[in-house]
């Protein structure tokens, strides 16, 4: 249960239109889902860690997850690299993924096409 309230304070701690999204995102990560495994505490953290400075960057010009844009994705990762480039390109496709499942996103701003230069250190 500490796992569960650790999701509540961090999210809750995300703008509006992010945090209901985001913690529905690490409950499905931590219980798993029709067709996902159950990951780790460590899993939510690294993920949570790797989300969490993207989404309070890009929520200062958009307010929800649907008016993220490839262009704001490749904005927020060009300072990145190495491995906290491919573990915050993972995090970000994961959560796109299950945003866009689930009907919160019409587009997913992370595909692989997107996606250029992810291969360099």
């Amino acid at each position: 249960m500490a796992i569960r309230s650790w999701n509540d304070d961090r999210t809750a701690e995300l703008p509006a239109g992010f945090a209901g999204d985001v913690r529905a995102w690490l409950l499905v990560l931590l219980d798993g889902g029709s067709r996902a495994r159950p990951r780790s505490h460590t899993c939510l953290y690294v993920c949570f860690g790797c989300v969490r400075p993207l989404l309070e960057n890009l929520a200062t010009p958009r307010g929800h997850l649907r008016e993220i844009t490839v262009a704001d994705v490749t904005a927020a990762l060009s300072p990145l690299h190495g491995w906290q480039r491919r573990s915050a390109i993972a995090a970000l496709r994961s959560l796109s993924r299950f945003a866009k499942k689930r009907g919160l996103i019409l587009t997913n701003p992370t595909a692989r096409p997107t996606m250029v230069g992810t291969r360099s250190l």
